[in-house]
């Protein structure tokens, strides 16, 4: 993932697309332009893209843009 602007708390919540989904990473904040990579490991195949979406792939930004809807 590579941050646009502030991202807050980043995590990937593994375990809506596989009960045995673990990521390695957890809480990251990224500055604007900032990286950063999360593993996930599974025995499920071809899922790889739904981590990458929203509701797994969830900020604490999202909990904010709620707020002002």
């Amino acid at each position: 993932m590579t941050a646009r602007s502030l991202v807050k708390d980043l995590t990937v919540l593994a375990d809506r697309v596989a009960a045995d989904a673990v990521a390695d990473d957890a809480l990251i904040t990224l500055p604007a332009g900032a990286s950063w990579s999360i593993n996930v490991h599974t025995a499920e195949r071809g899922v790889g893209e739904a981590f990458r979406v929203a509701p797994v792939l969830r900020t604490a930004n999202d909990l904010s843009a709620l707020a002002r809807a």
